[in-house]
């Protein structure tokens, strides 16, 4: 009788193995002598779960049941690069494992690999390797000196029941996955850097700025990747379906692409530009009509009606000298700062150039997952439009930011600013002939001080042609005007504060709005360049292409392509499941042979013996 497909309700690893080996032992009392029945699959079995019927032996998958040929590897980097076939590094062996009638044979074997027992082996990447290995690679893919992390393992487990497991990257010596999607601390492990540049050098035969304008360098910053494939080919062969039987699981704790530009130091120039010409512009207002006509409307009213009361009035009113001591240190020191957007999905080190972009945190918030973990199989990391658009709004947010820090700054840098100069007051007889000029001389004294109209100040009279306040005619003028100098300190010193404070801070000419608008404008260029770098590297037909969770036959199947690897497939007649693979990233050069795994697991092909 053979057995079709059912629903059927999930269930445990462990209920499962028990079930199975309890159904064998029924199948072995219920077949007659000289009959027998065999559950083997057609090619179509494997995928559906239906089953034809054969002449075989049964199978037992208890603890002393019917044994099995299984395999199993890890493997932390394959692939080719730059001509270099890294499947034939010897630093980069990981690890493989076969079980089979003669025994277990692992390579490399023992002491390289480390027996853990029970058919496990791990073989991590030590700093010997990695310095060969660094020297095989060059400048193409930098691999940090961080072994002693434990983002360097590749781990096996191969049993004759027809299990078996294999791990790569950040893994434990039981092939479980230890990374997070995000790793806790301030200097979280590192797997690699690519550099890019090198690598579409080397694919393409041209410099990354041709392709790119603006773009001097790239790097992409994979953090701890991790991976691992699971497969039970006993369980298999009883419920008619591999995939069923097959666990693959992936993990990335972080993805920085790093751009360099002279982009940014065009904007760091210009805005040292902008914050150096404060001074001349600050210092400028004295000849400033606007300011001039400030002060003088401020004074008018208030100094007719104080030299009214004496019979004088009002001539004209002048500013000379004028000097300011502008303290700008505090904003100078944010020319050299690393900015950011409130995420954290870009930054920008003013010092160096770089631009930081973090792709686990851009995509995550586009896919609506916990960075680029949990995403469907051969999840190609696209920079389609939507993300370009999250991405540009973050990098404005980030320049944005700087902008509003640098204008805190300058405003903080303005209010604190002191003053010096000397105001001349022409007085009139009544509406007649000018009589005197008053001039005060104002010390450095601050903005504050100007607006309270209480600085300490120096006075000198001078009468109209020439006469001095010595003479009997003139005592009782000079008595006069000397009586005015305290009303009309206080009042110039007012005007002057206002008419100052009005061209540094309000309306849209003011020294501040001017300037936040000439520090806005520089930021343009750069917004551009992260959106078109980005996506000229990562875009819909673009240089380079990023895939996450890299499988071969994943189940459930879906429209993404698959990885170009050549694996053999199962075999119905001989049972054989075929050999699944699983890798946590997968980089490729749209065109060309390169295409680089990182931290690649599988599992099979396992068959009955």
């Amino acid at each position: 009788m053979t057995p079709r497909s059912t629903t059927r309700r999930t269930l445990s690893r462990s209920t499962t193995r028990r079930l199975i080996g309890a159904l064998a032992g029924v199948v072995a009392i219920t077949v007659g002598v000289g009959t027998s029945i065999q559950a083997a699959p057609t090619d179509a079995a494997w995928l559906d779960a239906e089953w034809d019927s054969a002449t075989v032996g049964t199978l037992d998958c208890g603890p002393d049941g019917s044994p099995f040929t299984t395999r199993a590897s890890g493997k932390l980097l394959g692939g080719s690069l730059a001509g270099i076939d890294l499947d034939d590094l010897a630093e980069l062996d990981g690890i493989s494992g076969v079980n089979d009638a003669s025994g277990v044979s692992i390579a490399p074997p023992p002491p390289q690999s480390n027996s853990l027992g029970e058919n496990a082996y791990a073989n991590p990447l030590t700093v010997t390797a990695l310095d060969a290995l660094q020297v095989s690679l060059g400048d193409l893919l930098l691999l940090p000196l961080n072994v002693d992390l434990g983002v360097d393992n590749s781990y096996v487990q191969v049993n004759a029941d027809g299990t078996s497991t294999g791990a790569a990257g950040a893994v434990s010596n039981s092939g479980a996955i230890q990374t997070t999607a995000s790793q806790p601390g301030p200097n979280p492990p590192t797997f690699a850097t690519l550099q890019l540049s090198e690598i579409v050098q080397s694919a393409l035969g041209q410099d990354l700025s041709a392709q790119i304008a603006g773009l001097a360098d790239a790097s992409l910053e994979v953090g701890a990747v991790a991976s691992s494939a699971t497969l039970d080919a006993c369980a298999a062969s009883w419920t008619g379906s591999i995939l069923s039987s097959l666990q693959r699981e992936y993990a990335v704790a972080g993805v920085d692409l790093n751009l360099t530009s002279p982009t940014v130091g065009t904007l760091v120039t210009g805005t040292t530009g902008v914050i150096n010409g404060l001074d001349g512009r600050v210092e400028g207002l004295a000849g400033n009509a606007g300011v001039l006509t400030s002060l003088t409307s401020g004074l008018t009213t208030s100094l007719t009606a104080l030299l009214g009361t004496l019979g004088l009035g009002l001539g004209s009113v002048s500013i000379s000298q004028l000097s300011v001591n502008l303290d700008l240190t505090a904003v100078n020191a944010l020319l050299d700062d690393t900015i950011s957007d409130d995420a954290g999905i870009v930054s920008i080190d003013l010092a160096t150039g770089q631009i930081g972009v973090d792709l686990d945190g851009l995509l995550g918030a586009a896919y609506g997952t916990n960075g680029i973990n949990g995403l469907d199989p051969n999840t190609q990391l696209l920079i389609n439009d939507a993300v370009i658009n999250a991405l540009t709004a973050a990098t404005t947010q980030a320049l944005s930011n700087y902008v509003d820090d640098l204008n805190s700054a300058i405003q903080a840098s303005l209010a604190a600013l002191t003053v010096s100069g000397k105001v001349v007051v022409n007085v009139l007889q009544g509406t007649g002939p000018a009589v005197a000029s008053i001039t005060l001389t104002i010390p450095q004294v601050s903005l504050n001080t100007l607006l309270t109209g209480s600085p300490v100040v120096t006075s000198s009279i001078a009468l109209a042609g020439g006469a001095a306040c010595g003479g009997l005619a003139t005592a009782a003028l000079c008595l006069l005007l000397n009586s005015l100098t305290g009303g009309l300190t206080s009042n110039v010193a007012k005007a002057l504060g206002t008419a100052l404070n009005a061209a540094l801070f309000t309306g849209p000419t003011s020294v501040v709005s001017t300037t936040s608008a000439a520090l806005l404008a520089l930021t343009a260029p750069v917004i551009t360049l992260v959106a078109n770098a980005t996506r000229g590297l990562f875009g819909e037909d673009a240089l380079l292409s990023l895939t996450a969770n890299a499988q071969n036959s994943p189940d459930p199947a879906n429209a993404n392509p698959e990885p170009a690897w050549s694996v053999p497939g199962p075999d119905a007649a001989t049972q054989s499941t075929g050999q699944y693979d699983v890798a946590a990233l997968r980089l490729t050069a749209v065109g060309t042979t390169v295409q680089l795994d990182l931290a690649r697991s599988s599992v099979g092909t396992s068959s009955p013996r």
